[in-house]
C-alpha cells in the first residue's frame, strides 16, 4: 500500500551568542526536536563591525542545516531605547525599580537615562512605545526570510537582548508563526524586557524565573514554562571516576579538602583573593585545604595592578587545567571569543570539592544544586570597575532571593574569609546542610522529570499541532 509522505515540520533555531551555544548547543538542547522536525540554525552575523555576538567556528559544530544571517549592530543599538524604556515601564511600582534604574544609569548616558524614566511613565509609555516601533520598523531582510523558509515554528535561545529577539517578536506574530524563547541566563527574566510583542512561549529555569518573567516581563502565567536549564542536565548524570582519579584530573594532593574559587565575568582582581587564600591557608588563619582557581570562560584580561596568576609562587593554590591555556592566553592579550568550558568537566570538578568561593556567579547555584557550601565573597567597597557592578548585582532580585539557607555565606570583610572557610569545610560535612541546599536549588532550577529536550520537542509538537495537520 503506497500513500502521500506527510512533510516534515520544518523549525528554524535562531542562534547569535557564543553563550548560546555553550548552553544550548553543546548540551544537546535540540538533538530530539532534530529527531522529529527539519531543523535549520540562523546564526548571526555583522559584516559591519568588529565585535560579533558569535566567535566559535560555526563549522567545528557539526549542525547541519545552517545559514549565517546578516543583521547589523547599529540596529540592535537603536533598539536600545525602546529596550531602557520598556523595562522601567515594566519594573515600575516594584520592589526592583530603584536598583533596575540604576543597573540601567550605570551603563548609558545620564541623560538618555533620565530621558527613558520620563518616557516609562504610564501615560507617555502607551504613545511613545507605538511611536519608537514605528521608527524602528520591521527588518524587511528578517521578515523575507521567514516568508521563504515557511517554519512551522521559530526557536530563540536567547539572552532576552541581543540581534533577534526584537526582530522576531515582530516578525512572527505578523505571518502566524509560533515562537518560543529560551531563557539563557539566571538573571534574564528580571533585568530584561521584550520591546515589540510577547513570544507564544518563554521556557524558564524553575519556579523563580517564572514568577519574575511575569513580575518584571509581564508575560501572562499560561505562557511562561519550567523545563530547567539545559547546560545543567549534565548534573543529572553518574559520575564514574573515583576520588584518586578526580584529583588527578584536576591535578590536586591527595588527603586535603578542595574548595573552588570560581572566578566571575567582571574585572574582578582574582589573583588577590587567592593570594589572600594562600596566606590563610599558609598561617594556619584556616584548615589545611587546596583552592582550585576556575577563571570565568569570558573573564578576559588582567585589570589593573593584577598579577598574573603564574607569576606567583602558589603552594596551595593550583589552576583547574582544562581553563589554563584560555588564560594564557587572554591574561595579557584579551580577545572576543570565551572558553566554550564543557560542562562534563565542571561537574566532575563539583563533585570533588568541598564547597565553593566566588565574587558572584551562577556557580554558587550550580553549588546547591550538587549540596556543596559557599562563600559569596566581595569586600564591601572594594574599588575597581566590578565594584559597583557586583555590589548592585548581589542585590538583583535573582541573587538577593538565593541568599539565606545555612550553606550559603555572604563575606563582606576580607579578614573575616578564613573564618568562613573553616565553616563552610565544616558545613560539608552535615548532612542536614548539603541536603538543604538541594532543596533550596530547586526553587531555581528544575532538575526532575523529563529531559528538557525532550521538553522542548514536546512543546514544539504541541505548537505545530494545527499546522501539521494542515500540511497533511
Amino acid at each position: 500500500m503506497t500513500g502521500t509522505a506527510v512533510p516534515r515540520r520544518k523549525a528554524l533555531v535562531f542562534i547569535d551568542y557564543d553563550m548560546v551555544i555553550r548552553h544550548f548547543v553543546l548540551s544537546g538542547a535540540f538533538r530530539e526536536l532534530e529527531k522529529r522536525f527539519a531543523v535549520r540554525y540562523v546564526i548571526h552575523r555583522d559584516s559591519t563591525s568588529p565585535k560579533q555576538g558569535v566567535n566559535v567556528d560555526v563549522d567545528t559544530l557539526r549542525l547541519g542545516d545552517v545559514l549565517r544571517f546578516e543583521l547589523p549592530r547599529a540596529r540592535m543599538g537603536s533598539w536600545d531605547h525602546l529596550f531602557c524604556t520598556t523595562s522601567l515601564f515594566n519594573q515600575r511600582g516594584t520592589a526592583n525599580y530603584a536598583r533596575r534604574y540604576q543597573q540601567i544609569l550605570d551603563t548609558r548616558p545620564h541623560k538618555l537615562v533620565r530621558l527613558y524614566r520620563v518616557l516609562s511613565l504610564p501615560g507617555l509609555f502607551h504613545v511613545a512605545r507605538p511611536i519608537m516601533r514605528a521608527v524602528q520598523g520591521v527588518y524587511a531582510p528578517l521578515e523575507a526570510l521567514l516568508r521563504a523558509e515557511k517554519p512551522d515554528i521559530v526557536l530563540h535561545p536567547s539572552v532576552l537582548s541581543g540581534y533577534f529577539i526584537n526582530e522576531l517578536t515582530q516578525a512572527c506574530p505578523r505571518l502566524g508563526i509560533p515562537l518560543v524563547l529560551l531563557m539563557n541566563s539566571w538573571d534574564n527574566p528580571s533585568t530584561k524586557a521584550m520591546n515589540t510583542q510577547l513570544p507564544d512561549r518563554l521556557v524558564v529555569w524553575g519556579p523563580q524565573t517564572r514568577k519574575h518573567a511575569i513580575e518584571y516581563m509581564k508575560m501572562p502565567p499560561d505562557r511562561v514554562l519550567e523545563f530547567g536549564a539545559p547546560q545543567f542536565e549534565v548534573y543529572r548524570d553518574p559520575i564514574a571516576e573515583s576520588d584518586v582519579e578526580l584529583r588527578a584530573m584536576f591535578k590536586v594532593p591527595a588527603g586535603v579538602p578542595v574548595i573552588l574559587y570560581a572566578g566571575v565575568s567582571k574585572s574582578v582582581n582574582e589573583t588577590a583573593h587567592l593570594e589572600a587564600l594562600e596566606a590563610a591557608i599558609a598561617t594556619g588563619a584556616m584548615p589545611r585545604a587546596h583552592i582550585i582557581y576556575r577563571p570565568h570562560p569570558w573573564r578576559g584580561g588582567l585589570v589593573a595592578g593584577e598579577k598574573n596568576f603564574y607569576d606567583v609562587p602558589f603552594k596551595h593554590v593550583g589552576m583547574d587545567p582544562f581553563m589554563a591555556d584560555y588564560y594564557k592566553r587572554v591574561a595579557d592579550k584579551p580577545d572576543q571569543g570565551f572558553d566554550m568550558a564543557d560542562y562534563r568537566v565542571t561537574a566532575r570538578l563539583l563533585r570533588l570539592v568541598s564547597g565553593i568561593i566566588s565574587p558572584l556567579s551562577t556557580m554558587l547555584l550550580e553549588a546547591a544544586i550538587h549540596g556543596l557550601p559557599m562563600i559569596m565573597f566581595w569586600p564591601d567597597g572594594a574599588k575597581g570597575v566590578a565594584g559597583p557592578i557586583i555590589e548592585l548585582g548581589r542585590q538583583l532580585p535573582h541573587f538577593k532571593e538565593f541568599w539565606g539557607p545555612e550553606g550559603i555565606q555572604v563575606c563582606t570583610d576580607g579578614g573575616a574569609l578564613p573564618e568562613a572557610c573553616r565553616k563552610l569545610l565544616t558545613e560539608h560535612q552535615d548532612p542536614a546542610v548539603r541536603n538543604g541546599l538541594r532543596a533550596h536549588a530547586r526553587n531555581y532550577v528544575a532538575l526532575e522529570g523529563p529531559r528538557y529536550g525532550e521538553r522542548l520537542a514536546d512543546l514544539a509538537d504541541q505548537l505545530t499541532a494545527g499546522r501539521t495537520a494542515r500540511a497533511a
